[in-house]
């Protein structure tokens, strides 16, 4: 059998509850894995298997692997989540504070002099608060808008690209942001009124590494 992304079970694990049962590793009583094996006096259990018993997730990164929350785990397809949840992928942690939908938008961090207004008085504003913040260990630049896949969808399957240009709601288009540090802006999208709102699907576009994961 091929194993990869092991831990080793027995050291500091007590306080995690965690105790063998024959050939099974129970965390709490319940069984974790029955996939274990002792090499050199060390016993070694599947990494997955004690992440999914503690109801956390496994991330690759570049220096090992990240337990996360429920959600960090799917690098295909974006890390999903919620209003208000922060997401973190191994790398990135990306947060949708508020969505607010309005006729007229003021902008939160940039100091445009003017209100954005929808073109067509059959749509709105949509302004979408975000915070991306560094959980890797140096600094990287990101460019906010140049996120190969940026975009807010509706329940028609409609797709809806970000204000560009002069009309960007940050303080810098492109900030560079130490490790632990974030980055606060404001998505804008102009929607019809009768939208039923789907989905935000933002790229992290990092011009340090040439990496774009998705966030949903």
């Amino acid at each position: 059998m091929k194993r990869t992304g092991f831990v080793l079970a027995l050291a500091g694990i007590t306080a995690l509850g965690i105790t063998f049962w024959g050939q099974q590793v129970r965390i709490e009583g319940k069984v974790a894995t029955s996939d274990v094996f002792t090499r050199n006096g060390k016993t070694y259990v599947p990494l997955a298997d004690i992440a999914k018993a503690l109801g956390m997730a496994v991330v690759k990164t570049g220096s090992g692997w990240d337990l996360v929350k429920p959600g960090g785990a799917n690098m295909v397809q974006g890390v999903k989540g919620k209003v208000g949840e922060e997401l973190f992928n191994g790398k990135y942690r990306f947060q949708v504070v508020k969505v607010t939908r309005v006729s007229s938008y003021t902008p939160q961090f940039a100091k445009l002099g003017y209100d954005l207004t929808p073109a067509s008085s059959d749509n709105e504003i949509v302004a979408i608060h975000c915070r991306l913040k560094n959980g890797t260990k140096e600094a990287v630049t990101f460019d906010i808008l140049l996120g190969k896949n940026t975009a807010l969808t509706d329940e028609k399957e409609q797709s809806y690209a970000p204000y560009n240009g002069g009309s960007v709601d940050m303080v810098s288009r492109a900030p560079r942001v130490i490790p632990g540090a974030a980055a606060d802006f404001a998505l804008t999208f102009e929607v019809p009124k009768d939208a039923v709102l789907k989905d935000l699907v933002f790229s992290v576009n990092d011009l340090t590494t040439k990496e774009s994961p998705d966030f949903r």
